[in-house]
């Protein structure tokens, strides 16, 4: 199956916030809005973690915002467990990033998010 071919179910789509009347300050977004991509760990012949993401990265070291292309990117080696769930995207001009999920009250959440740059061996 492909990535495609996949659903999100209901519990897991997005809802919409109300609106506040004071604003944070925020960093200065990009004149670009990252691509989105969907990228699935398999268990085997099954989907175990579907995720849809556009990422934008802000690395202050270089002074500047990455966009992550789904068009150069590809998940890779994730893994799947009954209360743990990881996600490595891959992409040979970038480098790589890694989401760990954990199961808490019924819903995994978002535990860390680690980040290598550097152009990836992998093609």
């Amino acid at each position: 199956r492909r990535a495609a071919d996949l659903t999100v179910c209901d519990a897991d789509r997005p809802t919409v916030a109300p609106a506040t009347t004071t604003a944070a300050p925020t960093a200065a977004p990009s004149p670009n809005k990252p691509a989105s991509g969907t990228y699935v760990v398999w268990n085997g012949s099954e989907p175990c973690l579907l995720a849809t993401l556009a990422l934008q990265l802000n690395v202050s070291q270089f002074n500047g915002i990455i966009d992550i292309n789904p068009n150069t990117t590809r998940s890779s080696n994730g893994t799947c467990g009954n209360e743990r769930a990881a996600l490595i995207l891959t992409d040979r001009t970038v480098g790589s990033i890694e989401f760990v999920f954990v199961l808490k009250k019924g819903h995994f959440h978002l535990q860390e998010a680690n980040v290598t740059l550097g152009r990836s061996e992998e093609h």
